[in-house]
């Protein structure tokens, strides 16, 4: 809920960071508690594996969805 609400008061680039920080930690801890024995090393690939794509793909939607000046097009 707290990105949702951020994101509507942030750049772009911002909202997309947040969403990406959100999944890899998200998948990161997940894989953490899968019980192993992974290292924190791995569970830190893991979620910067999964949190770039995540960034790309909500960078591109908010840069295809706002107008120059970060007005929503509805």
């Amino acid at each position: 809920m707290g990105v949702q609400y951020l994101g509507a008061h942030v750049r772009r680039e911002v909202h997309a960071f947040l969403w990406a920080a959100l999944t890899g930690v998200a998948a990161g801890f997940l894989y953490s508690l899968s019980g192993r024995g992974h290292t924190v090393l791995a569970s830190t690939v893991l979620a910067l594996t999964t949190a770039a794509p995540v960034f790309m793909a909500m960078f591109y939607r908010y840069y295809t969805h706002e107008d120059a000046a970060g007005h929503r097009i509805r």
